[in-house]
């Protein structure tokens, strides 16, 4: 940053396109999740697992597409915030 650029009291730069510059880091690509046989379960807020000790694949399944689903949204919310590189 160059001399006599305001700087907030924790050090970091003062202004929003200034913080932009030092804390986006390189972009985070989103998590893409494919079948080659069948189909995969539909994200939604909703997962019942039966039996926590053994839950089942298609249980474990629908947790990680419904995981993913919410990563790819909180990337998009960061980006489009400006906190992380599109």
């Amino acid at each position: 940053m160059a001399a006599g650029s305001p700087v907030s009291s924790n050090n970091l730069p003062a202004t929003a396109s200034q913080r932009g510059n030092v804390l986006r880091g390189a972009a985070v690509t989103a998590m893409t999740v494919s079948a080659t046989t069948g189909s995969l379960p539909t994200a939604n807020t909703t997962i019942t697992i039966a039996n926590a000790a053994t839950p089942t694949v298609s249980e474990l399944l629908e947790f990680c597409v419904d995981l993913n689903a919410r990563y790819n949204a909180l990337l998009t919310s960061l980006r489009d915030a400006g906190v992380i590189a599109s």
